[in-house]
């Protein structure tokens, strides 16, 4: 996928969403334990709301803010593509898991630091806090949510 606005930025973010939505939910139906299986279950619905979240601020951002350029972020950190799911999930304990989801995240988080340090105007500006207030704020949900689980 060509990066090159924010816009392709928000179909990056909502892929990678998606992408982690459906393995892990792939993944889940593989689960070796009930525990690890509600954590699954757990994270790809949230992955399915962020989708959804993101998909609505897109439709609802001005065009000016969507069309701002951003290549600069992604000529110096190349945003690795998705790959495909090989059931690595099910494989793996629940801290690792969720060792996993949270880079995942927090490149999501980088990105949009770094967008928003580097926003001029206030349209594009604003949808960048936005966004990463959103996924902040998702972050630390998961966290605390899931933490329950260690309990």
């Amino acid at each position: 996928m060509q990066i090159e606005t924010i816009k392709d930025v928000l179909a990056w973010t909502r892929e990678l969403h998606r992408y982690l939505q459906k393995c892990i939910h792939h993944c889940s139906e593989k689960s070796k334990s009930d525990r690890q299986m509600m954590l699954l279950n757990y994270l790809a619905e949230h992955e399915n709301t962020l989708c959804d979240v993101i998909e609505k601020l897109e439709a609802s951002s001005d065009d000016k803010a969507l069309n701002t350029w951003c290549i600069e972020y992604v000529d110096k950190r190349p945003i690795s593509p998705h790959g495909e799911c090989e059931g690595s999930f099910s494989e793996m304990k629940v801290d690792e898991i969720m060792a996993e989801v949270f880079h995942m995240h927090n490149q999501v988080i980088e990105l949009y630091r770094y967008l928003y340090s580097r926003a001029g105007a206030s349209s594009p500006k604003g949808l960048l806090g936005a966004l990463l207030e959103l996924e902040q704020n998702e972050s630390i949900q998961i966290a605390l949510e899931t933490g329950r689980l260690k309990d």
